[in-house]
């Protein structure tokens, strides 16, 4: 038997207290495809007899007390960049330290992304356990930035591995690798897990459409300058030049660039290649999943990535991904993948024409496909059995 541990769970930017209504109420939270990183906390502490409290930056103040779980939307209190930026990510640390000691947590669990690692070293004098999970890697595969601000940075984010986190969960092998590079000397546990999926939500995804003209090419996730949006307006404007009407794009989100890459489409007068869907539902995402032959990741070397949501769930629709080394998905889904270069539109666009071109390399890729989509579904690979064995609940 494990003793009932107090554990505080700092998570991302989403709506916690939404998610923990859904979760109680064992409805679906229809604006996410996978099953929710929070829920899963949740169910772990109620299967273990924990008592929780989650806590997100979600913009929206709002706090809910319910039986073993605490749940609270905490903004952060300067958004902005620069100065801003780092004043903002100081205080939510001392906000997440002072309710831990408060509420008397045994354990921090905390995303990345919530604020500076090394800010939290205060909470190993507190005696508390402090749980790393990362979302996404320190910095882009293969762009390890040189600026000295930086290397200040990740030298105190080594020396917080090393010497505070207890843990560390990764979502691919690459985010595991860069912590042990910049810790040196990593002692605590690491555990990796996956991004978990309701297999009913699948089952009904047909084939791609037998007509391969046009082919068409999916894109899921924040229209952003740095998710490579821009670039599949440029993939798409050569496409079309080289093989008129044979390839076509879906685009599906929300974001800060959408306005100017709708501009963009349309000055290339592209309306016709290229679909704009806007957010959506899960069962509308679905849908355009089951309409499209392919999906495309064009991530920029100046994000960091750890494992994209979409690409899983491409691999579970059977939908081949073509994508770099920059999504971290070349090693955990090798086969399924249809390779390009980061920051190079025109590999993309050469990829897109091999699939068009080689219906035996299309359906081997699809096939790969279909061998990785446990992971996605499986237990033993979620948040919930990750917590298991850094809990001592479980084997390592």
């Amino acid at each position: 038997m494990v003793k009932p541990l107090r554990l505080l769970y700092a998570l991302g930017p989403g709506n916690v207290v939404q998610s923990y209504r859904h979760w109680k109420a064992g409805t679906d939270v229809v604006s996410e495809t996978s099953r929710t990183f929070s829920g899963q906390f949740f169910e772990f502490c109620r299967q273990a007899g924990h008592s929780g409290y989650a806590i997100s930056y979600f913009g929206e103040v709002e706090k809910l007390v319910d039986d073993f779980m605490v749940v609270e939307n905490r903004p952060k209190s300067l958004p902005g960049g620069g100065v801003r930026y780092h004043i903002s990510q100081a205080l939510y640390a001392i906000s997440i330290m002072l309710t831990a000691l408060r509420w008397r947590a045994d354990v921090v669990i905390i995303d990345s992304g919530t604020t500076h690692w090394a800010l939290l070293a205060p909470l190993k004098l507190l005696r508390k356990n402090v749980v790393g999970v990362l979302h996404n890697v320190p910095w882009p595969s293969g762009y390890k930035p040189t600026q000295q601000f930086k290397q200040i940075l990740f030298a105190s984010e080594g020396w917080f591995w090393r010497n505070v986190a207890s843990a560390v969960i990764s979502v691919s092998p690459e985010c595991e690798r860069q912590v042990r590079e910049l810790a040196g000397r990593f002692t605590g546990v690491a555990v990796q897990c996956r991004a978990q999926f309701d297999r009913c939500d699948f089952a009904s995804i047909p084939p791609p459409p037998v007509c391969r003209k046009p082919f068409r090419v999916m894109f899921a996730g924040r229209i952003e300058t740095n998710k490579g949006v821009f670039d599949i307006v440029e993939i798409a404007h050569s496409l079309e030049q080289e093989l008129p009407g044979q390839v076509e794009f879906d685009i599906c989100g929300g974001g800060p660039a959408l306005h100017d890459l709708t501009a963009s489409i349309q000055r290339l007068n592209l309306g016709g290649v290229v679909r704009m869907h806007g957010k959506l539902i899960r069962p509308d995402l679905l849908a355009i999943y089951a309409a499209c032959h392919a999906v495309i990741v064009p991530t920029r070397s100046d994000f960091c990535e750890g494992l994209p949501m979409v690409i899983a769930e491409a691999i579970l629709c059977g939908r081949p991904v073509i994508t770099s080394r920059l999504s971290n998905a070349l090693e955990v889904l090798s086969g399924s993948i249809m390779a390009a270069e980061p920051d190079a539109p025109r590999t993309y666009a050469d990829a897109i024409k091999r699939l068009l071109d080689d219906l035996a390399l299309y359906e081997q890729l699809r096939a790969v496909c279909l061998i990785h989509q446990e992971q996605f579904y499986d237990p033993d690979t979620s948040l919930t059995a990750a917590f298991d064995t850094v809990f001592g609940t479980r084997a390592k």
